[in-house]
């Protein structure tokens, strides 16, 4: 598998894999419920949109597709080579990372709405909650947070690692105001979202740290997943 995503409504578990296929799980059971098949490479990347009827897929094979859980095929975009993909909380804008651009489309009229330039290719991207901001991960070793509705760099945030592999980042505490990331160095970096502070670097891995999740319903928990094969729940006091 190459990246998971739960629906909205916490029924469904979406898994994309490196055979070329999709596969939507029911959560309460463990059964697999329908196989996707199309892409002509690896799906990377999927993302929910809001009604947890639909999603959609990207593939290396610079393709999108937009499908219902039945397997039909809503919508297909043949452009751009999608690296990660977010709805936002409106469900109406996708946001696309290909190469170095973050690509918007709207998902009403299926038709490409803006573009930001970035200064290195983007391996990954997480929205916040109000779809405004997206923080980025750059292939340069840095962290950067646009601003979608007025195109502008907001903040950048440095001294983790990341040369060789896909790093995620994500926003931590329940108003977003810490920035949380892996590393190549196996080290947790933290940081204060708007000072760009570093606040702590959490050791406790034997390998890169690919993947990071906060906990949104609490104040200091988060997960880290690693190539040492070992996911870590971290309880921490940040201040």
């Amino acid at each position: 598998m190459s990246y998971l995503k739960f629906s909205p409504n916490s029924e469904y578990l979406l898994t994309c894999s490196n055979d070329k296929s999709l596969i939507l799980w029911q959560v309460s059971s463990g059964s697999m419920i329908h196989k996707y098949e199309r892409h002509n490479d690896m799906v990377n990347c999927c993302a929910w949109l809001t009604d947890s009827k639909r999603f959609i897929s990207g593939s290396p094979d610079h393709s999108m597709i937009i499908w219902d859980i039945d397997g039909t095929i809503l919508h297909t975009w043949q452009c751009i080579r999608p690296h990660d993909i977010a709805v936002d909380s409106s469900g109406d804008r996708l946001v696309v990372a290909s190469e170095s651009n973050l690509v918007l489309y709207s998902l009403g009229t299926k038709e490409e709405i803006g573009r930001i330039g970035d200064t290195a290719n983007i391996t990954s991207l997480s929205l916040s909650d109000n779809g405004h901001n997206v923080l980025v991960n750059l292939e340069s070793g840095q962290i950067h947070l646009w601003n979608l509705e007025t195109n502008t760099l907001l903040h950048h945030y440095s001294g983790h690692q990341q040369h060789r592999f896909i790093i995620r980042s994500c926003f931590g505490l329940p108003d977003q105001s810490i920035i949380l990331s892996g590393s190549e160095d196996s080290k947790l970096y933290i940081w204060h979202r708007d000072r760009e502070r570093l606040v702590e670097v959490v050791s406790g891995h034997g390998a890169t740290i690919s993947c990071v999740a906060w906990n949104r319903n609490t104040s200091g928990m988060f997960a880290s997943a690693s190539d040492d094969k070992i996911v870590c729940i971290w309880e921490r006091r940040i201040t």
